[in-house]
This record gives C-alpha cells, structure tokens and sequence, in this order.
C-alpha cells in the first residue's frame, strides 16, 4: 500500500482511480459542472468595454455552489447590446431589484441566486455556461447579515 500524499496534499496517491465514464474521451474546459440548479453570490461586478466589440457591458463574477461541496467561480458578461439586454434584465431581477434604474452596482455583491449551468461543447471538449438565473428562494438577502430589504438594498 503506498502510503505518499499526492502532489496536491490530498489522499494517498495511486491507491484509488477517478472514473467519470461519460467523459473518458472528452477534454475538460476550466469551468465544469454538471448540468442543473446551482446557489450562487455575486461576487463582482464590474462595469466594461469589450475589446472585440467596443459594446459597454457588466461582467458579474459569481460563486456557485456551497462550502459544505465546494465552489467554482464563473464571469458571466453581459453586454448592452439588444442581444444582451434581456440576460441583464434576468440576472438584475433575479438580484431582486424591483426596479431597472438607478442601480448601485456595488450593492449587488454578496447577494444570493439560483443559476442554471449546462454542458458547453466546444472543440471536442466539453465545458459549462450559465443559461438562466432566477431569484433564490429564500432571498437575496447579502451575505454579511443585511437587513434592508431585498426590493430596496441595491438603490
């Protein structure tokens, strides 16, 4: 039995083999989850310019997952074009914003939602992307302890 950490301190190595079985042949992006319904906080938000584009956007970092599992964090961008509109909308909404003005966009780090991740193939490989978000069911309250309600913290 050996008995050696691995190079990343975790269980010792070569005693126990990892099999996704319906990945073996498919390259893995950076960012991978299965599927489904993930909880999420907004980490960031940052306002932008696309360098391919010129097009003004916001780029929300969120955390997804818990810490019991652990968390992967994914950009979402989205761009103030009308392709990228209503995906702003969806996501400010699902921040719990009642209106779409006057946002603080610092006020929107450290709340909670739900985001919909699905596979993402690309070039042989597979990875995931955020589809959909939609309000967390018990609240977006922030992180931290925030009691101002959830239709008046971001204004």
């Amino acid at each position: 039995m050996n008995n050696d950490l691995d190079a990343f301190g975790g269980a010792p190595a070569g005693d126990a083999e990892i099999s996704f079985p319906d990945l073996d042949d498919v390259k893995i992006k950076t960012f991978y989850l299965p599927p489904g319904w993930y909880n999420a906080v907004c980490t960031d938000v940052e306002e932008k310019t696309s360098q391919a584009s010129g097009n003004h956007m916001f780029v929300f970092e969120f955390e997804i997952g818990d810490s019991a599992s652990g968390t992967i964090k994914k950009k979402q961008h989205c761009t103030l074009t009308p392709g990228g509109l209503p995906f702003l909308k969806k996501t400010l909404i699902a921040l719990c914003l009642s209106e779409l003005k006057n946002v603080k966009v610092s006020k929107m780090v450290g709340r909670r939602v739900e985001i919909k991740v699905v596979d993402d193939p690309y070039d042989g490989g597979i990875g995931s992307k955020i589809a959909d978000m939609r309000k967390h069911p018990q609240g977006a309250v922030a992180i931290g302890g925030s009691t101002t309600p959830d239709d008046d913290i971001c204004f």
